[in-house]
């Protein structure tokens, strides 16, 4: 999801501070061993079999890598690219979905506290999940200690009208 589709479900008095989808990290696991799977047995069969009955077993391998990928890598490839997270200035916007999308809205006013949830490779690759509280959860975000700061910050400054929220944002470091 874009920008721009976050930014056409904006109400009055409210800007777009954040779009976010799940660490790479999701993604590059399932690619890397199907790309191996499919480019190891291309490179010995190219190098042991230089004949024609060769390049026949190379297309069938080539075929059987392209169905490993199609099973392996591809779904999860969709599923990164389905599901993202918009963080404004009012609330948090969960999206996912290709053909049948998906919409869920938490209001920041509502979310009491964050907890932040991290496991021996998300803190390795700096990312966590984010508890909203309420089963509102923001599953494998990159920078997690960044952001948590500024659904934190987000969260104080709700009672705060949105030029003073901008200035605080703007101090963070967020174009606003």
């Amino acid at each position: 999801m874009s920008k721009r589709s976050y930014k056409r479900s904006l109400v009055e008095d409210e800007r777009l501070v954040k779009v976010l989808r799940q660490h790479w990290r999701v993604v590059a696991i399932p690619i890397v061993i199907s790309a191996l799977l499919l480019l190891a047995p291309m490179v010995l069969l190219v190098t042991i079999f230089e004949y024609t009955w060769g390049k026949v077993v190379l297309v069938l391998f080539l075929i059987a890598g392209l169905v490993v990928w199609a099973r392996y890598a591809a779904p999860p490839l969709a599923w990164w690219y389905a599901k993202s997270y918009g963080i404004t200035t009012r609330r948090v916007i969960f999206r996912e979905g290709l053909t049948n999308s998906s919409e869920r809205q938490v209001d920041l006013v509502r979310v009491a506290r964050t907890t932040v949830h991290r496991t021996l490779m998300d803190k390795l690759m700096g990312s966590g999940t984010i508890d909203l509280g309420e089963g509102n959860v923001l599953e494998g975000i990159p920078r997690v200690a960044r952001i948590n700061r500024l659904l934190n910050q987000l969260v104080a400054a709700q009672t705060k009208d949105l030029t003073e929220q901008i200035q605080i944002l703007s101090a963070m470091g967020y174009r606003v």
